[in-house]
């Protein structure tokens, strides 16, 4: 004996396809209206955390500490030779190149100070080379941090820039 097929229930939305895309629309609507509204941004609202009051050290004072990383001491940052951006322009293609000149090779700088805490490479296209980023950090006493920040092409090794920063 078959076992007949029970019909499936249509559920609110099957039988009022119609409504429900009106009622997705405002929604999408009401959180485009609350997300620029003075909800989100209120002072006492943990979404609207202001990063801008947490107090940063601009380069020179995160140098003050910065013979607390591991191999790094404000000489060795403030020797590294930051390369020269250079940009050539093709008209037949109606592109431009960019390029690097007369910058310290990473490798160098690696040798000096060792690995760094991460890295995270931007892959490049036809007109842009690949960049790496490298990050140093440390953690130092009252939750305070310093940061250093080095930027190189990946083709060529050569430092395009140099960033040392902190917060307390």
């Amino acid at each position: 004996m078959m076992k007949k097929a029970t019909p499936k229930k249509k559920s609110w939305s099957g039988r009022n396809p119609n409504v429900s895309i009106i009622v997705g629309i405002v929604l999408i609507i009401l959180g485009i209206a609350i997300s620029d509204s003075d909800l989100l941004n209120a002072s006492d609202s943990v979404a609207s955390y202001d990063y801008e009051e947490e107090v940063g050290w601009d380069e020179e004072e995160a140098l003050n500490y910065i013979d607390q990383m591991k191999n790094w001491d404000r000489t060795t940052y403030e020797d590294i030779q930051v390369a020269t951006s250079n940009v050539e322009y093709d008209e037949e293609e109606d592109t431009s190149m960019e390029t690097y000149s007369d910058g310290d090779p990473y490798s160098e700088l690696l040798e000096v100070v060792g690995p760094p805490t991460r890295t995270y490479t931007n892959k490049g296209t036809s007109t842009e080379p690949s960049i790496v980023e490298a990050t140093w950090e440390e953690d130092l006493p009252d939750d305070e941090y310093i940061s250093i920040y080095i930027r190189y092409e990946k083709d060529s090794g050569q430092i395009i820039s140099k960033d040392c920063y902190g917060s307390f």
